[in-house]
């Protein structure tokens, strides 16, 4: 099996971060006539899989903080 051998070393190249449409655009751009649900069906017997970033969230309240905190002008039960 060259082309799960090549999709081994793709997916290891790019710290194990690449899918398979990537895989499949560099597979392609190296000469290799594959397909997505090729690359994708090798992948999965192989158990490769690419790693999922979070989003990124801000974090802005930060309640351990020395200032005063605000009178409660509006008079609502907090």
């Amino acid at each position: 099996m060259l082309l799960l051998t090549e999709i081994k070393e793709i997916h290891k190249e790019s710290g194990e971060i690449y899918g398979s449409p990537k895989i499949l655009k560099t597979l392609l751009s190296k000469g290799y006539l594959c397909n997505k649900k090729l690359v994708e069906r090798l992948m999965k017997i192989a158990r490769i899989s690419s790693k999922i970033k979070r989003k990124f969230k801000i974090s802005t309240t930060n309640s351990n903080h020395k200032e005063s905190i605000s009178p409660n002008r509006l008079h609502l039960p907090f």
